[in-house]
């Protein structure tokens, strides 16, 4: 029993550091396609970002998910809708529901933080 206790600690200490290197990352991803260092997205920024990302979808899926992410209705400069960090982290994670991408960015992550495993 204790070993199986400590099993499943290791396990989940392992997915937990697995999905913190993966949101910091995605952190990093963000503050780089933040063009003028605001802490914010606009649409073309976010759009430009999945694409580096390997997300493609057209501009009015885009727009509805950039529209659906945007809870706090943010501006800049009164001129045009953003994303903040949260919100842009909220629409990545909506889009990672699909298993076959959810495994590509665990077998990445789990590379970055044990790459001579």
């Amino acid at each position: 029993m204790k070993v199986r206790g400590i099993e499943h600690l290791l396990s989940w200490y392992e997915s937990k550091k697995i999905e913190e290197g993966y949101e910091l990352w995605l952190r990093k991803k963000f503050n780089s396609a933040d063009s003028n260092s605001d802490k914010c997205l606009t649409f073309n920024e976010t759009m430009n970002l999945l694409q580096e990302l390997n997300i493609e979808m057209n501009e009015a899926e885009g727009q509805v998910l950039f529209n659906e992410a945007n809870t706090k209705v943010s501006t800049y400069e009164g001129l045009r809708e953003v994303l903040d960090e949260d919100e842009f982290m909220t629409l990545y994670f909506r889009l990672l529901q699909r298993p076959e991408i959810e495994e590509l960015f665990r077998r990445s992550v789990t590379w970055l933080i044990y790459p001579l495993l």
